[in-house]
């Protein structure tokens, strides 16, 4: 099985704390369209014949396009790929994008799966983040897509927000949780060089919160969540029973995807690769029949650093068995002198042969990471 993510580049705005490719610029679309058409085309051998299980749209805003475009681009997937019967098909919606009739013709289309960025149920850190939507539009959007069929709803939100209090954000996750969504993708607020926080940041005029409320509001979010029967399955998702993302447990386990639409990245098993991160000569590279990307190919080390990261991130945990099978026994016990550390503070812990974090681990993770990874052959 495989995944499939195409990557829908325009925004109305720029959220000042993203970091994601995006445009602003509008009347491209059309152009766009064409270009991602050819590169399906061309792409349709990379992923080897698999069946495709999990479709997903993100971006950049997916919900700015027409509905016509996204038939178009799902009718043309379809035909290049085998698309399994139960697909799980995931689009990315903003509140204020939406209508009644929008989400009942991503119906008609295929779609069968939303994520809806939310972000907070309060006014003033919707202003903060620079959203174009209001909590009325976050109650109307989830009301209509459950009106119009959606049961498998996900929602966004963000927290660690500057002047957010553990108060504020446990006010965010009650209203939250009186809507019936089914997965919950949370993220603390993480200030990028680049971004307009970034540069306010650096002029003094944004202050981030604190480690210690950092820390408070992410065990919130996990008791919280889990009060309500949801399962924290990998550092910022949570789940009901069976409604684990399928599209990004992928990912996590290692599973080949191809990405399609400018700074998309793919892997195939052996290869990764991205393509550019600039709308113009994307376009312009495909409509002369030519894919504008880079490629690697991973090495044992790098297969082995991408396990850690992407299982060590999940309730699955490291399997101790594995590597000494995938990768030998000397990369086990340079894993296990590694972790030593972190087993001893309890950042991490051991059950038989599987390494998982602790809820401490889960806010280091990074650290972990860099420290246990395999620097040489």
């Amino acid at each position: 099985m495989a995944g499939i993510y195409v990557h829908i580049p325009f925004c109305k705005t720029k959220c000042p704390y993203c970091d994601f490719f995006s445009v602003t610029r509008r009347g491209e679309e059309s152009t766009f369209i064409n270009a991602l058409l050819g590169e399906i085309s061309l792409q349709r051998n990379y992923l080897h014949q698999r069946k495709i299980r999990t479709l997903y749209f993100g971006g950049g805003t997916p919900s700015l396009l027409h509905l016509s475009h996204l038939k178009l681009i799902f009718d043309r997937i379809c035909a290049a790929f085998n698309v399994v019967g139960d697909a799980e098909i995931t689009i990315e919606c903003n509140p204020d994008d939406v209508t009644p009739y929008f989400f009942r013709e991503l119906r008609s289309i295929g779609f069968n799966r939303l994520s809806l960025g939310i972000q907070s149920f309060h006014e003033e850190e919707l202003r903060v983040l620079g959203r174009r939507h209001t909590v009325k539009q976050n109650d109307l959007s989830i009301q209509q897509a459950l009106q119009e069929g959606f049961k498998n709803i996900s929602i966004d939100l963000i927290y660690g927000l500057p002047g957010s209090t553990s108060k504020s954000w446990k006010e965010t996750l009650e209203m939250a949780f009186e809507y019936p969504f089914k997965h919950l993708s949370a993220y603390h607020l993480t200030i990028e060089p680049g971004t307009v926080f970034g540069d306010r940041l650096k002029k003094g005029e944004l202050e981030e919160i604190s480690e210690e409320n950092s820390v408070a509001q992410f065990r919130k979010l996990i008791d919280y969540s889990g009060s309500k029967g949801f399962e924290h399955y990998e550092l910022s998702s949570f789940a009901l029973p069976g409604y684990y993302s399928r599209h990004n447990t992928g990912y996590w386990k290692q599973e080949p995807y191809l990405g399609l639409g400018p700074s998309a990245h793919s892997y195939n098993g052996n290869t990764r690769q991205w393509n550019v991160s600039h709308t113009r000569f994307y376009t312009d590279s495909l409509l002369k029949g030519q894919i504008p990307c880079k490629w690697e190919i991973l090495t044992k080390r790098d297969h082995f650093n991408e396990y850690l990261m992407t299982r060590l991130r999940t309730h699955w945990g490291v399997d101790l068995a594995k590597i000494s099978r995938k990768f030998g026994s000397g990369y086990r016990d340079y894993l296990l002198k590694a972790a030593r550390p972190f087993l001893n503070n309890q950042y991490l812990k051991r059950k038989g042969n599987v390494l998982t974090l602790t809820n401490e681990g889960k806010f280091i993770s990074d650290t972990i990471f860099r420290e246990i990874f395999k620097e040489e052959q």
